[in-house]
């Protein structure tokens, strides 16, 4: 049972977090200070950050850098 509350609880983390990566997609490029590669950077290292912390699988860290 625990094991299919933690499930949800990533489904519901990774739903939040990828939101919020939208958002800070959309804000950065309305930035005009920033240029398209330093959100590409902070972007990525969001991504990775989550994947080290076991919230995302390989497979989706690629699809989602692929994204931008």
């Amino acid at each position: 049972m625990s094991e299919q509350i933690k499930t949800k609880e990533r489904v519901e983390i990774k739903k939040v977090l990828h939101a919020s990566l939208i958002i800070l997609k959309t804000s950065i490029l309305k930035d005009k200070f920033l240029k398209k590669g330093q959100y590409k950077n902070i972007y990525s290292a969001c991504l990775i950050k989550c994947f080290y912390k076991r919230l995302f699988t390989e497979e989706e860290l690629f699809m989602w850098n692929k994204t931008i």
